[in-house]
């Protein structure tokens, strides 16, 4: 059975899918035998068919490694702004730390005192190495600093008492190039005195509670009561 083009055209889809029946795919053998052109027609659907699902499978594999490009930067958006959240709420968490530090600092509570006990929350005492172990001290900031006039030609141990004591509990080195020493770690519920060595000459001294009423200086206080205490 001898076919034309037309229908040869028509039945090379179901030649390539292997769906026309032995009749027709014998006169379409013998007519591809005879036609060039139908023979062309035939390669360009083969090669079509061997193209296309590898450009399906590529434009799928592209289109997924987007999407997941796409959820990949969501997520670091996400994360990134989670941390930006976590981190502000941290700083401003310390910043007001800090300035009701500052607060405390600047405007301390005064206990009241028994008569006889000087009260550094009040204000620094001005004496002198002769007079100094005549007070008692009570310091409502964990400090006593201890701090002798420029220039005094001064080098030695100053010493803590506690009140109710007979031996020193802290002593502090002051020489020419520092003049000053802090005693720390102390408490309001205790009464302190201060004393120098028996040989130093006579000179001023200033005493205080140590308090440092500064942005720097609560920021390290805040710090040392997350970290430390």
């Amino acid at each position: 059975m001898k076919i034309n083009c037309n229908i040869a055209e028509d039945l090379l889809p179901l030649y390539l899918d292997g769906a026309c029946s032995n009749d027709s795919k014998a006169a379409l053998d013998a007519h591809l035998a005879a036609c060039a052109s139908c023979r062309i027609k035939l390669e360009r659907m083969r090669k079509n068919e061997s193209i296309l699902p590898e450009q399906k499978d590529d434009s799928e594999i592209q289109l997924k490694e987007y999407t997941n490009k796409v959820k990949r930067h969501r997520h670091r958006a996400a994360f990134l702004s989670i941390l930006v959240c976590v981190v502000s709420a941290c700083v401003l968490a310390l910043l007001f730390l800090t300035c009701r530090n500052m607060r405390i600092q600047a405007n301390p509570n005064t206990p009241p005192v028994e008569d006889g006990v000087y009260n550094l929350t009040e204000g620094d005492l001005e004496t002198t190495t002769e007079e100094i172990s005549q007070y008692t001290f009570l310091t409502n900031f964990q400090k006593i600093k201890v701090c002798i006039q420029k220039g005094a030609d001064y080098s030695g141990e100053v010493y803590l008492w506690n009140a109710d004591y007979d031996e020193p509990i802290q002593y502090g080195k002051i020489d020419p190039a520092r003049n000053s020493c802090t005693f720390q770690n102390l408490s309001s519920a205790f009464r302190y005195r201060i004393s120098f060595d028996e040989e130093a000459e006579a000179f001023s001294v200033s005493v205080s509670d140590g308090r440092d009423v500064s942005f720097w200086n609560s920021l390290k206080n805040v710090l040392r009561e997350i970290f430390i205490d």
